[in-house]
């Protein structure tokens, strides 16, 4: 039986979002990439069965979201920055600050290792959830997961240096 397209929009839509928001840290951006995120799905709806849509929704979610980063960083390569909401000079706090800073350290992982990062520490899933959610080893999750924080430390370590 195939899936009622409404309710599964109605009942992953909110994780969707949520993802792409935690990932993004900014709400409009995240509403593009629940668009196509749904947009994607409704492609592969038509053309096959997907046995896990809350897995294959969330992985979906991060590497647009991630996407979605890596061409906010070409865009401000260019001159020509994004405007963003955390510019103002009284409202960019210290987390702030890291935190788009990891997120532009997240852009340098493999589209793999960042969506691993974000489901573990965004999204808090087990190591056993990932590897339901990505179709993979349990073991695969752990090596994956260390590498990924591994290179984020090295990217980040002359930025934690200035904290």
């Amino acid at each position: 039986m195939e899936p009622n397209w409404h309710v599964l929009v109605r009942t992953w839509g909110p994780m969707v979002f949520s993802v792409a928001c935690r990932v993004l840290g900014n709400a409009t951006d995240a509403e593009d990439v629940v668009q196509d995120v749904f947009t994607e799905a409704l492609r592969l709806w038509k053309g096959k069965k997907v046995r896990n849509w809350d897995g294959w929704l969330r992985r979906v979610a991060i590497c647009r979201a991630i996407d979605r980063l890596r061409r906010r960083r070409l865009a401000s390569l260019d001159g020509v920055a994004e405007p963003s909401h955390l510019e103002t000079a009284e409202a960019v706090m210290e987390s702030q600050e890291l935190s788009e800073q990891l997120r532009g350290a997240l852009q340098q992982l493999s589209e793999h290792e960042a969506a691993i990062f974000c489901l573990r520490y965004f999204e808090e899933l087990s190591y056993n959830e990932i590897a339901k959610t990505l179709d993979m080893e349990t073991a695969a999750v752990g090596m994956v997961l260390h590498r990924a924080r591994a290179r984020l430390a090295q990217l980040m370590e002359p930025i934690l240096k200035e904290v």
